[in-house]
């Protein structure tokens, strides 16, 4: 079972996020019991392993989607890989959302798009994550979502 000690040693190999994951599993396991993740791009599985050790350590279940088969971690129970596009996923989801972590293409549009359209499901007190808020793609689709909302 993934915890925070995986995580914790992952954050201590250099990669483009291994700097935030101990961050990102203190927001995730601060969140109430029985917590529902969604993680939008999971590609190798930096910032999965933080989340699940989040829900792992406290309660809940991640949802990881990603348009490439990432099923990294079939043996664990509190996580569901699902492989597809996520803007065709959300179509057909009804789940309320406590932690939504989004880290797929990075352009406006499709950011924005993610942001109006999953952040749909996200409670009021929940929270929204982004990686990679360096790249103006994204900033600027969180600016975007920040003045609609």
């Amino acid at each position: 079972m993934i915890t925070l000690s995986n995580v914790l040693e992952r954050s201590k190999v250099s990669t483009d996020i291994n700097e935030h994951l101990t961050h990102l599993y203190e927001l995730t396991v601060a969140l109430p019991k029985n917590k529902i993740i969604v993680e939008l791009g999971t590609r190798d599985g930096e910032s999965t392993v933080a989340l699940l050790a989040a829900v792992n350590d406290s309660g809940g279940k991640l949802y990881s989607i990603d348009i490439q088969n990432c099923n990294i971690f079939p043996h664990e129970t509190n996580w569901k890989f699902i492989q597809g596009d996520d803007m065709e996923i959300v179509k057909t989801w009804d789940i309320k959302i406590d932690h939504l972590f989004i880290d797929t293409s990075h352009m406006y549009e499709h950011t924005l798009a993610e942001l109006r359209s999953w952040g749909s499901f996200v409670h009021c007190w929940g929270i929204i994550t982004l990686h990679d808020t360096h790249d103006k793609g994204v900033i600027d689709a969180i600016k975007q979502f920040l003045v609609e909302n």
